[in-house]
């Protein structure tokens, strides 16, 4: 695996905001992009999600979903969960791609983890988890932010 150190950029971002467990993702992306039909937007990226992928069942906790849109729209009040960003920015990250969906991700995770230490570096968590459809199918890039001191 290729570990690859950069910046994580998108424009015009619809944001989603919940409180779930890791079962209930596919549900949530699934809200997030029909909210950017409702807004009469056209998805431009892929579907991020930074959140903790290794919840145990009955945990709940915050996820953030993001879609990059091809422009800025305004959060009516019915949408409280959903906030908008010109730029969603990270400036230094390690990423990798789990390219096996049948592997354990976790083990990417793990390889991502070992390499960031030999480069004495800590990640900060949650991980930005980036679905990339390929041929029917789904890679995910794992991109971890690197903690500033």
């Amino acid at each position: 695996m290729k570990v690859k150190r950069g910046r994580l950029e998108f424009n015009n971002v619809l944001g989603y905001k919940v409180k779930c467990g890791a079962e209930e993702w596919a549900k949530h992306i699934a809200i997030i992009k029909a909210t950017t039909v409702k807004n009469d937007v056209c998805v431009t990226g892929p579907v991020i999600v930074q959140g903790n992928l290794h919840q145990k069942v009955d945990e709940v906790e915050e996820v953030t979903f993001y879609v990059p849109i091809h422009r800025e729209v305004q959060i009516k009040e019915d949408e409280q969960a959903f906030f908008f960003k010109k730029k969603l920015y990270i400036e230094d990250t390690l990423s990798v791609r789990h390219t096996e969906l049948e592997d354990d991700i976790r083990a990417t995770e793990v390889f991502l983890e070992a390499v960031a230490i030999q480069q004495n570096e800590t990640l900060k968590r949650p991980f930005y988890y980036i679905y990339l459809p390929v041929f029917q199918e789904y890679v995910i890039e794992i991109w971890a932010e690197i903690e500033k001191e």
